[in-house]
């Protein structure tokens, strides 16, 4: 296998591509939230340290931005929670929540319910 993708997520159990840490994308993730709609940011730390609490650590990986050892998690795991979470407040938002973080448009992402 190659050492570049021999991570796994431990959410989906798929290769872990994007070797990005779950904290950096929520450093990101927070900035541009603070930029939309402050009064939403209490609840998304809610949601992130949720979400961090519950992954196994069963696998990790360096981050390739902070270059610490952190829990392996792909980047669709966490946009399908923070985005699934986003949707249930404000679909517009969540929309452009995806397109902003690169996601692919696909229901395993995040469910019908998003494009009703």
């Amino acid at each position: 296998m190659d050492k570049l993708f021999d991570k796994v997520c431990v959410v989906c159990n798929e290769s872990v591509y994007a070797t990005i840490c779950a904290l950096c994308l929520t450093d990101r993730t927070e900035t541009w939230l603070e930029g939309k709609k402050l009064s939403m940011t209490r609840e998304f730390r809610q949601q992130v340290r949720l979400f961090l609490d519950s992954l196994r650590k069963k696998s990790t990986m360096k981050c390739s931005m902070c270059r610490t050892e952190t829990i392996a998690t792909c980047h669709m795991c966490y946009l399908e929670r923070i985005g699934g979470w986003l949707a249930s407040k404000d679909k517009g938002m969540a929309v452009d929540f995806v397109k902003n973080f690169n996601a692919d448009f696909s229901e395993k992402a995040f469910g019908r319910e998003l494009y009703a």
